[in-house]
């Protein structure tokens, strides 16, 4: 008797998933279920945003005491420095790893049952509960909303955690110091239940596909799995 295999599928969802899923289901496929790897390029922007994320963890936990020339926008500097001050009161934390169960409880990052996963790269905690959440970025800001999902994904993580009650999510541009808010990045613990209701109805249909049709277009061009480039797709 033949046993039927199950079709693969991508068993939790994270922001990044989510939006290499919405660019084209088959190379969300590639990258979390074949587990193809895209080469480094260690001159790239990849590499770039790794190491400003690094030199500035490294400067507000006090390993360094100093910044690299990407660091010294004056306002990057004034926000590093506050945050430097605050870490040693215990009030911001670094990298924070955060992940949940389908019903929304947190769990380990390497859980069997975990359902969602949020990595937010400064929490720093303030009076009353709330908490200002900044994410680095490299590159320049583009004025057209295409930040909200980001932001709002960022503020139901922490908040889902249990930390504070409410939080606001803030990209900052490190290269020109400027940082980008959103209404949808600001969540109150009213406001949870409902947020964290769109973010299963946004990840359902990733988390229930099983054929991982190609959406081709404009990004084929720089995509590592295009067949321009050698890889298995067939665009």
């Amino acid at each position: 008797m033949a046993f039927k295999l199950e079709p693969k599928r991508i068993t939790s969802w994270s922001p990044s998933k989510l939006s290499c899923y919405a660019e084209c289901p088959r190379k969300a496929k590639y990258k979390y279920i074949d587990k193809l790897k895209e080469p480094e390029d260690p001159n790239g922007p990849l590499a770039r945003g790794s190491a400003i994320h690094k030199a500035a963890e490294d400067y507000i936990t006090h390993r360094t005491d100093k910044l690299p020339g990407t660091l010294q926008n004056p306002k990057v500097k004034k926000l590093l420095a506050l945050l430097r001050k605050d870490y040693k009161l215990k009030k911001v934390r670094v990298e924070m790893e955060l992940a949940f169960t389908k019903e929304w409880k947190m769990c380990g990052w390497l859980a069997q049952d975990v359902y969602c996963r949020f990595k937010v790269d400064v929490v720093h905690l303030l009076p009353g509960g709330k908490a200002n959440l900044i994410d680095w970025k490299t590159g320049k800001f583009k004025p057209d909303g295409e930040y909200d999902d980001q932001l709002a994904a960022y503020a139901v993580g922490v908040l889902s955690s249990g930390l504070v009650e409410q939080a606001t999510a803030q990209l900052m541009f490190t290269d020109v110091g400027e940082p980008v808010t959103r209404p949808a990045g600001t969540l109150v613990l009213a406001g949870l239940a409902k947020e964290q209701k769109r973010w299963d109805t946004k990840a359902k249909a990733c988390l229930s596909d099983t054929t991982f049709p190609c959406r081709p277009g404009n990004t084929c061009r720089w995509c590592f799995f295009s067949t321009n480039k050698g890889g298995p797709c067939e665009f």
